[in-house]
This record gives structure tokens, sequence and C-alpha cells, in this order.
């Protein structure tokens, strides 16, 4: 988490859990957040840059998942939308041409697609299929929201009727096993 000045800070009053923030509130302090990731990204480019790697190296940028849309004091379970369930994944890399792919993205993704990016042959039982296959299979996204690890709901959306559906709330924490999905932690 970064304050206004760009240095780092534990402080949930610089990011969208805050309590009481309207939609447009969260959007710009999600933005800031993301404005200064950015910034250390554009860092990392120029050295690499500088040292002449840059052209010769795979780099992956990803996150759990998009703007959270409310706050641990409001109404839980949340109110679940694309925005919140988006999963952003950049990928730079020799192989790879300057593309945005408007696929079914998952977690369940990543390593296929890491595999892929590297021309590397995904070792037997890897979930997921590469961002990059043309044969993807049609499914649901499952998000999961987890309450300072005491409980925690299960989304799904339905491609079918383009909905999120609550599919159930458990008392107590994640699975430790990979949920190979995304997870929205709200903490105070």
């Amino acid at each position: 988490i970064y304050g206004e000045d760009g240095d780092i800070t534990q402080s949930s009053l610089n990011t969208s859990y805050s309590w009481g923030l309207d939609r447009g509130m969260a959007y710009e302090r999600y933005r800031e957040q993301t404005s200064h990731v950015d910034a250390l990204i554009g860092d990392f480019v120029a050295q690499l840059k500088a040292e002449g790697l840059y052209e010769q190296s795979t780099i992956v940028v990803t996150g759990d998942h998009g703007l959270r849309k409310k706050s641990l004091r409001s109404t839980l379970p949340i109110e679940m939308d694309q925005v919140t369930a988006q999963v952003p994944m950049i990928i730079k890399a020799p192989r790879v041409s300057p593309q945005v792919l408007d696929v079914d993205y998952q977690h369940v993704d990543f390593s296929a697609t890491l595999f892929d990016v590297l021309d590397l042959e995904a070792p037997v039982g890897t979930v997921g299929v590469s961002a990059f296959s043309t044969d993807r299979p049609d499914r649901d996204k499952v998000i999961y929201v987890d309450e300072n690890n005491e409980r925690y709901w299960e989304y799904v959306y339905r491609g079918n009727t383009e909905e999120w559906e609550l599919v159930r709330e458990v008392e107590g924490p994640l699975p430790s096993e990979p949920l190979f999905a995304s997870a929205v932690t709200l903490t105070e």
C-alpha cells in the first residue's frame, strides 16, 4: 500500500478498504495505487534497458483482482461485478507480440500461460489453459471473498446468464489447498 507521496505505508486509508468510501473515491484510490506500482515497473524496465537486458527479458505482471467495490463494514457478502473480478495480466517476452487478448483468463491459467510464454512443456497435471491457446474451455469464473481469515464467500459467474451467484458462505478460513481462483481479502 502506497501513501499519496509514493512511500510505502500499511494504512488502509489509502485503499478502497476505507469505510464509507463511495465508488468514485474507491476508484481514485485504486488508480493511485496502480500509478505507484506503474512507476516501480517503469524504473525496473529502465534498469533492464540500461543494462542491455530488456529485449531478452520476460516480464510478467499480474494481480489477484481488480477494484474492490465495498468495504468490510458494508453489507456482507459484497456485491460482485466484472470490474471486481478482472484479473490483470501483462506479459512482455521475446516471443510475444504486442497485443490485447480478450479471453477468459483466470489464475488457474497462470502456470500454463507461463510455460507457453517460455516455450516449455507444462508438467503433467498442470491445471488451466494458456491465455494464448486457441482452444479455450467455456467455464464459470470463481471468486472467493475472505474476511480476516474467519469466514469466506464463494461467488460464481455464470456465463450463460451473465450474472454473479453467491454459492456459499463458510465460517472459518479459506482452505489451505490452492483454490485456483481469485481471492479478495477484506480487512479492517
